[in-house]
């Protein structure tokens, strides 16, 4: 198997934590062996970051963001699947460094308005939770 497929099926495997922690130890050692892998994009247009990030992979999101050179497009994709997946952090800190990219392509604030549960409003709450959410 090529380093470049290895490391685009550890950014985008959707398996359980334990093997996720495998995987990034993986990871670090194709990016160790050839270090311009996590900035090689796929057919689709995505780098192996975006991957792990459209699929809810924070642990490898986070390595492959230390090792993935961010610009231009690289950020605004990476912000709107970070906010889709729920990583809002990600998406708070990656605008702090450009803050061009709230008005690159689309509105971040359209999107997190899209996500219904990125609001306590939009989100089904039993009888405890709404009493405490109205207090």
């Amino acid at each position: 198997m090529h380093l470049e497929a290895l490391l685009t099926t550890l950014a985008s495997d959707t398996s359980c934590d334990s093997d996720v922690l495998g995987n990034i130890i993986e990871a670090k050692l194709i990016v160790e062996k050839n270090p311009d892998l996590s900035n090689i994009w796929n057919n689709d247009g995505f780098l192996p970051l975006h991957l792990a990030t459209m699929h809810g992979q924070r642990k490898m999101t986070l390595f492959l963001l230390s090792v993935t050179r961010n610009e231009g497009e690289v950020g605004a994709t990476l912000m709107r699947f970070a906010i889709n997946v729920g990583f809002y952090d990600l998406a708070l800190d990656l605008l702090g460094g450009n803050p061009k990219l709230a008005w690159k392509d689309f509105s971040p604030l359209e999107v997190m308005a899209q996500q219904h549960s990125a609001f306590p409003s939009g989100t089904c709450f039993n009888i405890w939770k709404c009493f405490i959410y109205t207090c």
